[in-house]
């Protein structure tokens, strides 16, 4: 599954954020002071959620691909 994460411009550098999925029952935000650290950020937090997800016993979506987003008003690539 595809889903998107949008990387905005925000007070203290950017983020990247996958909205609330409910048919995956998660959400995940990252942040940096570049793009490329908002997105490293993320996929960090993507990591600790599985490994959450592992110590809970629950299944981690194992197909989970991101559709990274620039939003331009607010990102300067």
């Amino acid at each position: 599954m595809k889903v998107p994460v949008f990387i905005e411009r925000c007070e203290d550098g950017y983020s990247a954020l996958m909205e609330y999925c409910e048919k995956l029952n998660i959400g995940l935000s990252g942040s940096g002071e570049t793009i490329e650290k908002a997105i490293s950020d993320f996929l960090r937090v993507r990591d600790d959620m599985k490994n959450f997800y592992k110590s809970a016993g629950m299944v981690f979506p194992s197909d989970l691909e991101f559709d990274f987003r620039y939003q331009v008003a607010s990102v300067s690539v």
